[in-house]
Formats: structure tokens, sequence, C-alpha cells
């Protein structure tokens, strides 16, 4: 990722000691299987006039250009102008990729730029968190969490075409990051067979199926304190994490079925 980042005319690779603010700007998401790495430039300009570089472009996948617009961090050592942008388009065996920028004053007119990559790895999806080749349904249930858990909407897609939708979106998930520390926040009610949610949580299930009578063998639900809760034959499998694409194709079959 250090390859895609843009520098401004006559920026050169840094190798010397860094500014000590620069020492202390790199923030870490707390995820396991973690890989980061960093690199430094050389700037003939001063760092205020970097603040809205974009050092990181869009083009490049991430979600919005990265530069250093996206705060400052004042120590005695200093002012450090900080950004950065979280890469969007991925492997499937990778769930995270972001690029941070730090920007400070080099004490001669120029400045120092840092860009920190962090990315986190997942082992391969297994075929089991694949929608099977021969399934044609996929039964829709949107749950509030109480006691006994109320059904707010329950949708059967069979439509060849956005049934294929849901599928696509649902084998597109990838697995989520280990998380070395979370919070789940208040869970006091128990929803048989999804485990415990904060009163009133709206949770959707997801049973994939060969037909609308058959036993399903893929059954999905959303959201977990985790990510996409996922049981392949009655089997547990490891979570996924969930995304925009799926969270709206969902949304899109149970208020508009085909």
């Amino acid at each position: 990722m250090l390859d895609t980042v843009q520098l401004p005319a006559g920026a050169r690779l840094y190798e010397g000691p860094l500014p000590p603010i620069l020492m202390s700007v790199a923030g870490y998401p707390e995820i396991g299987n973690r890989i980061d790495e960093h690199r430094s430039w050389s700037v003939p300009l001063p760092a205020k006039s970097l603040r809205s570089y974009p050092f990181i472009p869009v083009r490049n996948g991430f979600d919005r250009p990265g530069g250093g617009a996206g705060g400052t961090l004042t120590t005695p050592d200093g002012t450090a102008w900080l950004g950065g942008s979280v890469r969007s388009s991925l492997p499937l065996n990778v769930a995270y990729a972001q690029l941070n920028t730090a920007v400070t004053d080099d004490g001669h007119g120029g400045s120092i730029v840092r860009v920190d990559a962090i990315a986190n790895w997942t082992p391969p999806k297994t075929k089991a968190e694949l929608v099977p080749a021969d399934d044609h349904a996929a039964t829709i249930t949107v749950v509030a969490a109480a006691v006994p858990p109320i059904v707010r909407r329950h949708v059967v897609v069979t439509d060849p075409k956005q049934f294929a939708t849901v599928a696509a979106a649902f084998d597109r998930l990838r697995l989520a990051a280990v998380a070395q520390v979370h919070e789940c926040g208040l869970l006091n009610v128990r929803i048989p067979g999804l485990g415990f949610y904060g009163k009133g949580t709206m949770v959707t299930e997801i049973a994939f199926s060969h037909d609308p009578a058959s036993k399903p063998n893929l059954f999905v639900w959303t959201p977990t304190c985790d990510g996409v809760g996922v049981r392949a034959n009655g089997e547990a499998q490891p979570t996924l994490s969930e995304t925009d694409d799926f969270r709206n194709t969902l949304k899109q079959a149970v208020l508009h079925p085909a």
C-alpha cells in the first residue's frame, strides 16, 4: 500500500531520525494477525501547507482521499497534522487495511511526512461459508430482541434473479478481523439460537435452502457482537465481516420482494 502514496513535488525518501512527535502518532486497531510498516519522506514545503494534501488518492481503492485534514496532534515536541483512509477494495483473505498520514515541520522550512500501512489478514474463507450451488431459496426473517422475540418481517425469496443477488452478496463477505479488545454494550435479552442482544435490537436471519420446503443447509444472522454469524448444516463457522453491500441487499429483498 505504501507504493500507492501520492507525494508533493520534490519529496524524497527520508531515512534519518524521525522528529519525536512522529514517533507517537501511529494508532493501530486492536486486531489480531496485524501487519504494519511505515515509510517517511522529506518535503521542501512547510507542514502547514500540506494539511489538506491528498496523500492517499481514491483511485487506489481507498474510500476517501486521505491527507493531513483529519486532525492535529500537539505536544511539547510540536504539532503534527494527521489523516488517513481505509481501503475498501480488498482480497478475500484481508479483513482490514488502512493508511495513516502524519506531517510535521522539520525545523528548516520543510517537513517530514510519515505514512503507516496497517493490514489484517485472515485465513481463506471455507466452502462451508458459501451458498450451495443447488440452493434456490432464502428465507429472511427480521426479529426484534424481546422475550419472546417479535417477528417484524418474514420474506421467502425464490425469484431466481433476487435470490442470486442475495446469495452473491453473502458470498462476497470475508472473515472478520480477530478483535483483541471490543465492547458489545448491554446484552440483556437472549434470542434462542442466536445469542444475547440489547432489548429492541433488530436482528436479521437468513436461511438458505434448496427450496422453501427443504431444511436450511446454511443459516446466517446479523448483527452479532463480532460480525455475521454462520452455521452450515448445524455447525458453527467463523464469523464474517458485515458490509453495507450485504445490509442493503437484505433491506431491498425484505422491502421489495420480487
